[in-house]
């Protein structure tokens, strides 16, 4: 995996997380559950859109769109709990430690979750 698509993981589960716990400071869980879902589309469509086409995707379509959204679904539902929990606490820094250490715990777990999800599977295996 490319030091790059770490890079932008880690953003975007420390921007998420943040987003998600003002949500949940502020008692705005619809706007939290709309974000989540926008998420979870966008990036669906990102990976359908720049992944080349294989052989799971041609052979077993259904299944792979199901492994797709295991694989971002289980990380969104993971940081919204995550976001429930951290915003009990008081500090502002203490958040945001927190949050980076979860995005930073997500960046390291994600790629051995999607490479054991996807051969588990069955859909594709190295």
């Amino acid at each position: 995996m490319q030091y790059s698509l770490l890079l932008a993981l880690f953003v975007a589960a420390f921007v998420y997380t943040e987003v998600a716990v003002y949500c949940v400071t502020h008692k705005r869980r619809v706007i939290h559950a709309a974000t989540a879902a926008i998420a979870l589309i966008a990036v669906l469509m990102l990976d359908y859109t720049y992944t080349p086409v294989s052989w799971a995707q041609e052979n077993k379509p259904v299944s792979y769109f199901l492994v797709n959204v295991w694989l971002f679904a289980a990380p969104l539902v993971a940081m919204s709990a995550a976001s429930l929990l951290v915003a009990k606490l008081d500090r502002a820094i203490g958040r945001h430690m927190v949050i980076v250490l979860l995005a930073a715990a997500l960046t390291l777990v994600w790629p051995i979750f999607a490479l054991y999800s996807v051969c588990a599977s069955g859909v594709d295996c190295i």
